[in-house]
C-alpha cells in the first residue's frame, strides 16, 4: 500500500472519530437552564363570589407586539381546578376579577393581574394545543419574563418541567425529561424520574436548555414504569396569543 493511501485512510478514520465524538458530546451537553426567583408562579384566581388556587403560571414577553403576558392552562377553570363547571375561554373576562401570584417555591407575593386576554380559539375539549389562558402582565408584577422558543424541540432532546413537584425536594425547580414527539398539536416527553407526581403543575412552562419555553404543561399519564407528560407546543400557543393581540 502506498504512503499516500495510508495517509488517506488515517485521515478518514480520524475524521470519523472526531465526528462521532462531536455527536456524542452534543447529546451529553444538554445544560440545565437557570431559573431566577419568582419565575414559577402559584396563581390564586378571584372570581365573582369565590376564589381558588390551582395549577402553575409563568410570565412571557411578546416582543413582536410589545406586550407581556402571564400564561397558564385553561382547564384549571373547571372541575380540574376544583370548580363545579367549566368556564369557557369566552367567559373568563366576565368571571375573573383578578389573579394574584406567589413564588411557587417560597410563597413570596409577586403581584397581580386584572385583565384577561380574550383568546377566541382557546378550548379544553378539542386538544392540548388549544388549552391556554393568558393575562396581561400587571403593573405591580415583579417577576422575570421568559422567552418563547421560535421552534419545537426535536425527538430525543432534553427538556425540563419547571414547577414545584410533590415528590421532589422543595427547592428542586427543574425536572428532566426527553422528548418523545413534537408537533403543532402536542408535545410529549418522558420524565427521567419514574416516580414523579405532577399534581398542580398544569400551566407550568416546559423549557429547553436555553431557558426558552417550548410548551405549556397540560398533564401526563403513567406509561408502564415511566411517566409521560404532554404540553401545548410553543408554536401553537404563541400563534394563538399573536392572533388574540391583533
Amino acid at each position: 500500500m502506498s504512503l499516500k493511501k495510508k495517509l488517506l485512510i488515517v485521515i478518514s478514520v480520524s475524521s470519523l472519530l472526531i465526528f462521532s465524538g462531536c455527536t456524542g458530546n452534543t447529546q451529553e451537553m444538554a445544560v440545565e437552564p437557570v431559573l431566577l426567583d419568582n419565575t414559577i408562579l402559584r396563581p390564586d384566581f378571584y372570581l365573582h363570589g369565590t376564589d381558588f388556587e390551582a395549577g402553575t403560571a409563568f410570565a412571557v414577553e411578546i416582543p413582536e407586539k410589545n406586550a407581556s403576558m402571564v400564561l397558564t392552562a385553561l382547564h384549571l377553570f373547571g372541575p380540574d381546578g376544583g370548580l363545579e363547571e367549566e368556564i369557557p375561554s369566552s367567559e373568563l373576562a366576565d368571571n375573573i376579577q383578578k389573579v394574584t401570584f406567589s413564588d411557587a417555591f417560597t410563597g413570596e407575593a409577586c403581584g397581580e393581574c386584572v385583565e384577561v386576554l380574550s383568546i377566541p380559539d382557546a378550548e379544553v375539549s378539542s386538544g392540548v394545543d388549544k388549552d391556554i389562558a393568558a393575562f396581561y402582565y400587571g403593573d405591580d408584577m415583579k417577576v422575570p419574563k421568559l422567552k418563547i422558543s421560535s421552534k419545537l424541540p426535536k425527538k430525543g432532546e432534553t427538556i425540563w418541567l419547571a414547577a414545584s413537584v410533590m415528590t421532589a425536594p422543595e427547592d428542586k425547580k427543574l425536572h428532566k425529561a426527553t422528548v418523545r414527539s413534537a408537533s403543532k398539536k402536542m408535545l410529549t416527553f418522558e420524565y427521567e424520574d419514574e416516580g414523579i407526581m405532577i399534581t398542580a403543575t398544569s400551566g407550568a412552562p416546559i423549557l429547553n436548555s436555553k431557558g426558552e419555553v417550548v410548551g405549556i404543561n397540560i398533564g401526563g399519564y403513567e406509561d408502564g414504569k415511566t411517566v409521560t407528560g404532554c404540553a401545548n407546543p410553543c408554536t401553537s400557543f404563541k400563534e394563538m396569543i399573536m392572533d388574540a393581540l391583533k
